[in-house]
């Protein structure tokens, strides 16, 4: 009996350690950390954005142009997509003016960040910036006021996103 109840112990011992180790090795490190963190950024600012219009409705938008003919604005960064490409693609609606114009001076900081990271583009737009008086790029944009947006974009460019 005392035999038994000792391999149980030490089997019970060795289970709970284990266990104990594989919860250790499954806590996840700074990049996964990392990750989550960029993740819930995204979220964040696409609602800052108002959302995220799907193709159909950028198509619908824009008169009910081609789908052709928004992947190719895409490509020449006149349309911000977020999202993997090969998964459907999200577009900000924060870029879009009430008549589904595309706020005026978009394409020139898109440049200007020098950049293929619609989400790093999306939260440089979204984001408060101590440089223009703790007002949002895409407020000034809107407003017409394009100057200090592309100024501070092309110091920043892809290396400070």
């Amino acid at each position: 009996m005392e035999v038994m109840t000792r391999a149980t112990e030490i089997a019970t011992h060795t289970a709970a350690e284990v266990e104990s180790a594989l919860r250790e090795a499954a806590e996840l490190g700074p990049r996964a950390k990392a990750i989550l963190h960029s993740r819930a950024i995204a979220a964040e600012d696409l609602k800052a954005a108002g959302g995220a219009f799907t193709l159909a409705e950028v198509c619908q938008l824009r008169g009910g142009i081609s789908r052709q003919a928004i992947y190719k604005a895409v490509q020449e960064k006149r349309i911000l997509a977020v999202g993997p490409e090969r998964t459907p693609r999200r577009f900000p609606v924060a870029q879009f003016n009430d008549n589904g114009e595309l706020v005026e001076g978009l394409r020139d900081v898109y440049l200007a960040l020098d950049t293929d990271n619609g989400f790093a583009v999306l939260n440089f737009l979204m984001r408060a910036r101590g440089d223009l008086d703790n007002r949002r790029p895409i407020d000034l944009l809107r407003n017409g006021d394009i100057a200090p947006v592309l100024t501070l974009a092309m110091s920043i460019g892809d290396s400070d996103l």
